[in-house]
């Protein structure tokens, strides 16, 4: 159960109302205000001070200040005239008071809907005059970057032109120089030389090029030998020596087994011109029909070693009842 505040003050004038609220503590910082345009409520527990309002006020014009233990309300009215009363008669009624405090809620929500709306959007206008700024910052940054390169190039091309002018002048002077040495010597010249001694000065010289060079006898070349020593390198055999005795045993083995059903197959009284394929083939039918599909195998193979163009050999399906899938495939 809350305690309500009775022993506040208040004054108006024709625009404004100023409040004084008395809160019974210094610490307001867990204070609960609520304004809206018909009804003010703040809550400090366990201390409550609810007020309708004889008329509606601005709510967005008024102001609220918590200090020294006190709430002040400087509420602006919304027409000019004077109440000469603060609190409303509805306060007597409840089922009035209710609905004043519904409506409140509501008016408060509405009010807070829009004060956010209000913010994003002036946030987004920020952001766009923001960015606005940035580009026109960016376009200035640009355009004075671009100056100073152009300037720089017409810089670079007058210092550039300046060194060439210097240089074309310093060659113009040294070749004036050299003109001048030149004509100086042979003035020089031709005063202390008489003219007999000249002549006999220019008929002296060789006629010869300046071109030509003279020939160099180039030596036989001699025939040498050069010897080439390799470093020796022993490989080791592949050989596996540790199984050699057993690969050898197993092979022996083979042979025997392969030797023995050649025996069951061919007698060994018959000679080697009586081993006709035709006669091996039908002998492995033979073996066939009787359920000896390993002597089979051996009696078709014989027989396609002897005559490969020999065609009706049922070997892949020996060789597939005698369990080797695989093999029969190949």
């Amino acid at each position: 159960m809350l305690i309500p505040i009775t022993d506040f003050r208040w004054c108006e004038t024709l625009c404004d109302l100023e409040l004084i609220v008395p809160l019974r503590t210094t610490n307001v910082s867990n204070a609960d205000t609520f304004v809206t345009s018909k009804y003010i409520k703040i809550v400090i527990k366990p201390y409550i001070f609810e007020c309708v309002l004889y008329k509606p006020i601005k709510v967005e014009e008024s102001t609220l200040k918590l200090v020294d233990g006190t709430a002040q309300f400087n509420l602006r009215k919304t027409n000019a005239e004077l109440w000469n009363q603060l609190i409303s008669d509805d306060m007597k009624d409840k089922k009035r008071l209710t609905q004043i405090k519904q409506d409140a809620v509501v008016e408060y929500q509405e009010r807070e809907r829009n004060r956010i709306k209000a913010n994003k959007e002036m946030n987004k206008k920020g952001e766009k005059y923001a960015l606005e700024q940035i580009m026109k910052l960016e376009d200035l940054t640009r355009q004075q970057i671009k100056i100073e390169k152009e300037e720089a190039g017409k810089q670079a091309l007058e210092d550039f032109m300046n060194a060439h002018k210097e240089s074309e002048e310093e060659k113009i002077e040294l070749q004036n120089k050299i003109k001048e040495a030149r004509r100086f010597v042979k003035e020089h010249m031709t005063k202390n030389i008489p003219k007999e001694d000249k002549m006999k000065a220019v008929n002296n010289i060789p006629n010869k090029s300046i071109f030509t060079e003279k020939s160099i006898d180039l030596p036989v070349r001699t025939s040498s030998t050069i010897e080439v020593q390799f470093t020796p390198r022993v490989f080791p055999t592949p050989e596996r020596e540790s199984n050699k005795q057993a690969e050898e045993e197993w092979l022996n083995k083979q042979a025997e087994y392969r030797r023995k059903l050649l025996d069951r197959v061919v007698p060994d009284d018959l000679s080697k011109n009586e081993l006709d394929p035709i006669w091996l083939r039908k002998k492995g039918d033979s073996l066939f029909q009787a359920g000896d599909y390993e002597a089979a195998v051996v009696a078709y193979t014989e027989a396609i070693s002897q005559n490969p163009k020999l065609h009706s050999y049922p070997l892949s399906l020996c060789i597939y009842l005698f369990i080797d899938f695989y093999k029969c495939k190949m």
